[in-house]
């Protein structure tokens, strides 16, 4: 059975592996992005070299940082990073959070495929109905995109590029004394694998959404769904227990897929609101920590705690969306988007062409 599960997650990395390489083709139409969040133990602040007992770990004010990574032709081994330092406490780090990040990373997108595939791990925020309603919303408001097709590894997956990115980060920072949040920002924005550091950025309250979606049983028991915007413009999902890899080729045969929202559910009608910062809490430890680390952590430091704590986004939801909207589509002439073999779709054109492309492959008459 282990050997199994190991040539299982053999498989599935070199699935991710594959469509990566797509995605930095600028003649596929698909985007991969992936999507985690490192161990706040390497970014509770202050972070010293050498820490004084006066202060404790309880007493560090934790970092949580996202990395949103894009596969594309660029940066450290072909990955451009999107850095989302969040001081821990302000916001949940639930669904409405995952997809407003998502939001975010597309609006720094060069041009919108038809296709995005979002690598993720399966924790309640990444793998959830709220996810896919909201993913079906932007489907619906972006008509460069087609679908998104959701990939969650199997459990045990050993490592992939963001933890390898994590391990960079977590033994960079080991080196430096970083006392506040905007000392971390700047430690980040020198890293030669770090693209763009996103310090304030806008959360989106997705959770009206909820009431309106479809929740088959089982959905969230599969490792690839995929949210699709129909020819009739609605917004249907789809699944596979696994991933397989028939995501490479483009191609679900026979696919059964079913609306994902209710007849109820208008989405021009629907306009998520802006999730404030809540900072009370967190501002309460703050103080803690200036007196336990009085003589270490100066008025400056504090200073620039506050300011980032009252500095979340506030763009509307209309403006993030025209932003994406603005941007070209990746690839101009799109192939055909049915279900037919796209070898055979090329080899009637040049057959149309005048072309001799040989043999064309028919199906077997019973």
């Amino acid at each position: 059975m282990w050997k199994l599960h190991l040539k299982t997650i053999s498989q599935q990395r070199t699935i991710v592996e594959s469509l990566c390489k797509q995605s930095r083709d600028k003649e596929f139409d698909i985007t991969v992005i992936l999507m985690d969040e490192m161990s706040n133990k390497h970014s509770k602040l202050p972070l010293l070299v050498n820490r004084p007992k006066s202060i404790s770990d309880g007493d560090r004010i934790g970092l949580d940082l996202t990395t949103v990574q894009v596969a594309k032709n660029q940066g450290t081994h072909k990955y451009i990073n999107l850095e989302y330092p969040i001081i821990q406490g302000i916001t949940g780090h639930d669904s409405s959070y995952s997809v407003s990040l998502i939001m975010d990373a597309l609006t720094k997108l060069d041009a919108i495929p038809s296709t995005i595939y979002l690598i993720l791990d399966s924790c309640g925020s990444n793998k959830s109905f709220l996810v896919f309603g909201a993913l079906g919303f932007i489907l619906s408001k972006v008509p460069m995109l087609e679908q998104f097709i959701l990939l969650y590894p199997s459990t045990g997956h050993t490592h992939n590029s963001c933890d390898g990115h994590f391990g960079v980060l977590s033994k960079s920072s080991m080196k430096k004394d970083i006392y506040d949040p905007e000392e971390y920002v700047q430690f980040l924005e020198s890293l030669p694998s770090v693209t763009q550091v996103e310090k304030s950025p806008t959360i989106y309250e997705f959770e009206n959404l909820r009431e309106y979606i479809h929740k088959p049983a089982g959905l969230c028991s599969n490792g690839q769904i995929i949210i699709a915007r129909a020819s009739d413009g609605d917004i249907h999902y789809s699944s596979s227990s696994t991933m397989n890899a028939s995501v490479l080729f483009g191609v679900e045969d026979n696919r059964i897929s079913s609306r994902l929202f209710t007849s109820e559910f208008y989405t021009s009608s629907f306009s998520p609101t802006i999730r404030s910062a809540e900072s009370s809490q967190v501002k309460l430890k703050l103080e803690s920590l200036m007196r336990s680390g009085k003589g270490m952590l100066k008025n400056e430091n504090h200073k620039r705690f506050i300011d980032y704590l009252d500095n979340m986004g506030r763009k509307a939801i209309r403006r993030t969306l025209s932003t994406i909207n603005s941007k070209p589509a990746k690839v101009t002439i799109r192939a055909d988007t049915s279900d037919n073999d796209p070898t055979l779709t090329v080899l009637k054109y040049l057959e149309s062409c005048g072309v001799n492309a040989g043999r064309i492959p028919k199906r077997p008459r019973p």
